[in-house]
């Protein structure tokens, strides 16, 4: 683990940030498509909100639980923080995991679904949620 990533996975965030996994395995990269009440359903990477007092790690690893039902989440890398507007800052983590995700919350996502990577890199699916973040993954990936 590098220093950086260990620097990050203990940080104890501002309120009003967000811990994002960027899960791949065998080239693809995992989606969940999020419905909301009040705005369009999206793709989004599991993630969210970290609470007070936890670390990026804590809010990475709990929220891709609560989101997938993954528990063997391991982090890789630091890809970067993301800003975009209207948005909380994402702290963005090159993860890894070899279980598959579960529908755990059927009320708010329709699916979980593997993408190749080299799609998604090329805009697909068109209805990502954040390009600010699509762009940060294909930085990282095309370094």
């Amino acid at each position: 683990m590098s220093g950086g990533l260990q620097t990050q996975l203990v940080q104890q965030p501002n309120k009003g940030t967000a811990a994002i996994a960027i899960i791949i395995r065998d080239g693809r990269i995992l989606l969940g498509l999020r419905e909301y009440e009040d705005a369009p359903t999206v793709w989004v990477a599991p993630g969210g909100s970290v609470d007070v007092g936890e670390t990026l790690e804590q809010a990475v690893r709990r929220e891709t639980k609560e989101e997938t039902g993954i528990d063997d989440l391991e982090s890789i890398d630091y890809i970067g923080e993301v800003n975009a507007e209207d948005r909380d800052p994402l702290h963005v983590f090159h993860c890894e995991s070899s279980q598959e995700p579960a529908l755990v919350e059927p009320e708010k996502f329709a699916e979980w679904r593997w993408f190749p990577l080299a799609k998604f890199v090329s805009g697909q699916p068109s209805s990502f949620i954040n390009e600010p973040l699509r762009d940060a993954i294909v930085n990282y990936y095309h370094q």
